[in-house]
Protein backbone atom coordinates (compact mmCIF):
# COMPACT_ATOMS: atom_id res chain seq x y z
CA UNK A 1 0.00 0.00 0.00
CA UNK A 2 1.21 3.63 -0.93
CA UNK A 3 0.33 6.44 1.04
CA UNK A 4 0.13 9.71 -0.30
CA UNK A 5 1.55 12.51 1.18
CA UNK A 6 0.75 16.38 0.73
CA UNK A 7 3.78 17.81 1.42
CA UNK A 8 7.88 16.69 3.04
CA UNK A 9 6.15 17.69 6.45
CA UNK A 10 3.37 15.55 6.64
CA UNK A 11 6.23 12.62 5.14
CA UNK A 12 8.08 13.90 8.45
CA UNK A 13 5.18 13.55 10.88
CA UNK A 14 4.27 9.93 9.70
CA UNK A 15 8.59 8.89 9.88
CA UNK A 16 8.59 10.72 14.10
CA UNK A 17 5.20 9.32 14.68
CA UNK A 18 6.81 5.73 14.27
CA UNK A 19 8.93 6.37 17.06
CA UNK A 20 6.66 8.42 19.58
CA UNK A 21 3.77 11.25 20.10
CA UNK A 22 4.59 14.09 17.98
CA UNK A 23 2.64 17.46 18.48
CA UNK A 24 2.68 20.38 16.17
CA UNK A 25 2.53 24.14 17.65
CA UNK A 26 1.80 26.62 15.32
CA UNK A 27 2.57 30.65 15.90
CA UNK A 28 6.44 30.32 16.80
CA UNK A 29 9.35 32.26 15.47
CA UNK A 30 13.20 30.76 16.36
CA UNK A 31 14.99 34.16 17.41
CA UNK A 32 18.88 33.29 17.10
CA UNK A 33 21.83 35.23 18.93
CA UNK A 34 24.92 34.37 16.89
CA UNK A 35 28.49 35.20 17.83
CA UNK A 36 32.07 33.91 17.49
CA UNK A 37 32.11 32.27 20.80
CA UNK A 38 29.64 33.56 22.61
CA UNK A 39 29.73 30.76 25.18
CA UNK A 40 32.94 32.43 26.46
CA UNK A 41 31.82 35.87 26.20
CA UNK A 42 31.16 36.52 29.85
CA UNK A 43 27.73 38.58 30.45
CA UNK A 44 26.30 38.18 27.23
CA UNK A 45 23.88 35.48 28.13
CA UNK A 46 22.74 37.31 31.52
CA UNK A 47 22.19 40.67 29.47
CA UNK A 48 20.31 39.02 27.03
CA UNK A 49 17.76 36.96 29.70
CA UNK A 50 17.48 40.46 31.23
CA UNK A 51 16.66 42.22 28.23
CA UNK A 52 13.93 39.75 27.63
CA UNK A 53 12.62 38.70 31.09
CA UNK A 54 9.13 39.81 30.43
CA UNK A 55 9.24 37.41 27.10
CA UNK A 56 7.56 33.86 27.35
CA UNK A 57 10.22 31.95 25.42
CA UNK A 58 9.22 27.67 24.63
CA UNK A 59 12.65 26.45 24.45
CA UNK A 60 15.83 27.52 24.95
CA UNK A 61 19.07 25.81 23.18
CA UNK A 62 22.50 27.10 24.36
CA UNK A 63 25.40 24.45 23.38
CA UNK A 64 24.49 23.12 20.68
CA UNK A 65 26.96 25.61 19.44
CA UNK A 66 29.43 27.93 21.08
CA UNK A 67 28.38 30.35 18.18
CA UNK A 68 24.39 30.67 18.97
CA UNK A 69 21.95 30.76 21.39
CA UNK A 70 18.56 30.04 19.98
CA UNK A 71 14.73 30.26 21.59
CA UNK A 72 11.30 30.47 20.15
CA UNK A 73 8.83 33.25 20.84
CA UNK A 74 5.12 34.26 19.79
CA UNK A 75 4.83 35.07 16.16
CA UNK A 76 3.33 38.39 17.11
CA UNK A 77 6.66 38.96 19.77
CA UNK A 78 9.42 38.22 17.26
CA UNK A 79 9.77 41.67 15.97
CA UNK A 80 9.55 43.22 18.89
CA UNK A 81 11.76 40.54 20.62
CA UNK A 82 15.10 41.07 18.11
CA UNK A 83 14.37 45.23 18.83
CA UNK A 84 15.03 44.80 22.37
CA UNK A 85 17.97 42.40 21.95
CA UNK A 86 19.37 44.65 19.05
CA UNK A 87 19.14 47.79 21.34
CA UNK A 88 20.63 45.80 24.38
CA UNK A 89 23.38 43.94 22.45
CA UNK A 90 24.42 46.72 19.81
CA UNK A 91 23.24 50.34 20.53
CA UNK A 92 24.53 50.30 24.29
Amino acid sequence: MTTAFSSDIDLALFELEKFCDVTVERGLSLVAVIGNHLHSNQGVTGELFNTLERINMRLICHGASKHNLCFLVQDTEAVDVVKQLHQSLFAA
